[in-house]
């Protein structure tokens, strides 16, 4: 009982979270559960490893802006590290560009890089929360990069994920 007492607090914390159960991101079970089966029915793989997944996804924010004013920079890393859950990373410009008053090494823009379970979570959040309330993505790409061989392939891998295309 005395052991217990003196133990750090960090050790407490991992111990807590070693015993604490996983829980599986909604969206990647529909993945599993779902949408895998319909993919491998559309386009008849053999190989349940030649099924699309997701890689990755990079959401990535230009402040233009910030050549003139380094404040704005800081509120940019601030927002995508709230979007995203991570921690961003800061860009550089690579080469100096007098007509737009740039100069090599400035900083103009933040990446953030999501894989694994959080890449699950901000996808799921994009799509049911963010996308339908918003009309226009200024100041914010976000790519989404997959294992599809093919555009057909990748579009309906991203459509029965609920991501929303116009129809054209």
């Amino acid at each position: 009982m005395a052991d217990e007492r003196r133990r750090s607090a960090p050790a407490q914390v991992l111990d807590r979270e070693a015993t604490a159960e996983k829980v599986t991101p909604r969206l990647k079970a529909r993945y599993r559960d779902e949408i895998v089966g319909r993919l491998r029915e559309q386009f008849q793989y053999g190989n349940p490893m030649q099924v699309p997944r997701l890689v990755k996804i990079v959401v990535n924010m230009g402040v233009g802006e910030a050549a003139r004013d380094a404040k704005l920079i800081d509120g940019a890393m601030r927002d995508l590290a709230t979007i995203t859950g991570q921690k961003p990373q800061l860009r550089r410009a690579t080469r100096s560009i007098a007509q737009f008053k740039l100069r090599e090494g400035m900083p103009i823009g933040a990446k953030v890089t999501l894989r694994g379970d959080r890449m699950w979570e901000f996808l799921d959040r994009l799509l049911s929360i963010a996308l339908p309330r918003i009309r226009d993505f200024r100041g914010l790409d976000v790519a989404v990069v997959t294992t599809t061989e093919s555009d057909e392939e990748a579009r309906e891998l991203l459509r029965l994920l609920g991501m929303p295309f116009r129809e054209s």
